[in-house]
């Protein structure tokens, strides 16, 4: 893996790690035309404040492992949400209720979504996707990753 990874490649792992957390309704949005703070924010809802507190635990040592390290943290798992900050990659862990009081897909809806994965499912349409990069992913506009059923736009 290179030294220095882009912002898009850097939101790519945080969605793969969440969906390898068993994250749910996982939404990445691309800020870069909307904001000059960061270019990209991943959303994700936990069950519980343990799964909230796992997957800040996950992110944050997945992430270190390759040179990308947390700038910031705000909130706490026991609150349902916390906001972890790689510079140029933002990641919000809510609990399902704290997510639609704050409403951050709404609040960023000049945003484009870039990924959404829905749900678990058992079967995949087989289609492929082609992420900004150019990586390649089976899939949409509706299939799996890591048995979860997402569609990109």
């Amino acid at each position: 893996m290179a030294d220095i990874l882009e912002s898009t490649e850097i939101a790519q792992i945080v969605v793969d790690l969440a969906s390898d957390k068993l994250a749910e309704d996982i939404v990445m949005l691309d800020l870069r035309k909307i904001a000059s703070f960061a270019d990209y924010f991943v959303i994700m809802s936990a069950q519980s404040s343990r799964q909230i507190e796992g997957l800040e635990e996950d992110l944050t040592d997945a992430l270190s492992e390759i040179n990308v390290h947390r700038f910031n943290r705000e909130g706490t798992h026991d609150s349902g949400w916390v906001l972890l900050d790689f510079s140029d990659v933002i990641v919000h862990i809510f609990g399902p209720e704290e997510r639609e009081f704050f409403g951050l897909e709404r609040l960023w809806s000049g945003a484009s979504e870039v990924v959404r994965i829905l749900w678990s499912k058992d079967h995949c349409f087989g289609h492929k996707i082609k992420f900004p990069n150019g990586r390649k992913r089976d899939l949409f506009p509706f299939g799996l990753i890591q048995g979860y059923l997402i569609r990109v736009l």
